[in-house]
């Protein structure tokens, strides 16, 4: 999973994680949320408002849609599955 796995990490690399959700949550509205629900009740939401998160960014169109962000400095890509 990731750069570990492809034999390409340095010390700069980032953290790829993978959160593992029950079936009846859903990827675009318990884990990133909506904008048109000022997100509310999402994961994306929680972390936003966690004191470690410096930066998040949610990427729900990408290949593998994740959350990208920088928790007390370390650079961390969560994908969510169910």
């Amino acid at each position: 999973f990731g750069s570990y796995r492809l034999g390409v990490h340095g010390p700069a690399a980032d953290i790829d994680t993978l959160c593992i959700g029950p079936r009846h949550l859903t990827r675009m509205e318990d884990f990133f949320g909506s904008e048109w629900s000022a997100y509310e009740g999402s994961f994306y939401l929680e972390m936003r408002s966690h004191p470690g998160i410096e930066k998040i960014v949610a990427v729900p169109d990408a290949v593998v849609p994740e959350l990208k962000m920088v928790f007390r400095g370390f650079e961390i890509d969560m994908a969510y599955v169910c």
